[in-house]
């Protein structure tokens, strides 16, 4: 409890993640039993395909080759926010194209993106919620001279490389265990390992059978064996804020509601209701990192665990 409410009061960086207080929970444990490093595996479902909202980029992709007058179509429907709200109640659902999807120019939507454009809309000015939407998932300008001989798994690779993981996924593991002096290290980010995975194409990626990662899973089978290569995916820890006795005692809701960043900021009318009686339960903990973190920098005190 202490470790997520001061989480949750330093959230002035913007990195508004969850994980942040799990990672600080096994930093302490590893300080606990003595140790000065852990390694951690963070980097290859970044780099060589291991998220299912990639796989179904690239599913929109294939699917943009081999039929392209139905891509045209869903892209048309999609194409206004109506036509995706329509799509979303019909056997369409899973071919909705979000806005912040495309190709001219490149982009997609990250697994660290909480929201899209189309919920963000409903809170904030629909320009602002299209900015913010497209913060991550761009293809990098550094590289423009070898993009156009990238397939799309590869540019959304170099992306999460250049964007992601430096900006949300490392800063979330070194908040946490730099916290405690334990030093956290990743062998799947050593550059020639990051070099490579992004160089695979996209067969090595995803496979028509729903598979994930197929190189790495390959790898794994043939040395640790198929019940770990072929199990399914799952996170790192669960979302502690979402049990109810935590949720109960950390009063998230209270909090949302007594904040006043929805008058001070430029929330649009009613989205104060939108976060708290909305289906989007998981915008409940980020909008209390910032009710929280905006009272901790107006009191001038630092919180310490």
């Amino acid at each position: 409890m202490p470790i997520l409410e001061r989480v949750a009061a330093n959230g002035f960086d913007g990195l508004i993640d969850t994980g942040v207080s799990a990672f600080e929970m096994l930093a302490r444990e590893v300080s606990a039993q003595g140790l000065k490093v852990m390694l951690i595996a963070d980097g290859p479902d970044e780099t060589a395909g291991g998220y299912g909202i990639d796989q179904r980029s690239y599913q929109t992709d294939v699917r943009r080759q081999n039929n392209p007058l139905r891509h045209i179509f869903l892209s048309a429907v999609s194409g206004t926010k109506q036509g995706r709200g329509r799509m979303r109640r019909t056997a369409l659902k899973c071919d909705v194209i979000p806005p912040e999807f495309g190709y001219r120019p490149f982009h997609f939507s990250p697994i660290h993106q909480a929201a899209g454009q189309d919920y963000l809309s409903n809170i904030i000015d629909t320009r602002t919620a299209r900015s913010v939407a497209r913060h991550y998932g761009g293809a990098p300008s550094a590289y423009g001279d070898i993009i156009e001989h990238l397939d799309t798994t590869q540019i959304r690779a170099l992306s999460y490389a250049q964007y992601s993981l430096p900006d949300m996924f490392n800063l979330r593991t070194d908040k946490a265990f730099l916290r405690v002096s334990v030093e956290c290290r990743m062998p799947f980010e050593a550059p020639e390992i990051v070099e490579f995975l992004i160089a695979m194409p996209a067969a090595l990626r995803f496979s028509d059978g729903g598979k994930t990662k197929v190189l790495l899973r390959h790898i794994c089978d043939r040395h640790i064996g198929p019940e770990v290569a072929h199990r399914s995916k799952h996170g790192f820890a669960a979302p502690l804020h979402n049990t109810p006795e935590i949720r109960s005692q950390l009063h998230i809701k209270e909090v949302i509601a007594e904040s006043s960043i929805f008058d001070d900021l430029p929330f649009r009318p009613g989205a104060r209701d939108l976060i708290l009686k909305g289906r989007m339960t998981k915008m409940l903990w980020p909008f209390y990192v910032l009710a929280k973190t905006r009272g901790h920098m107006r009191s001038g005190r630092y919180q310490e665990a």
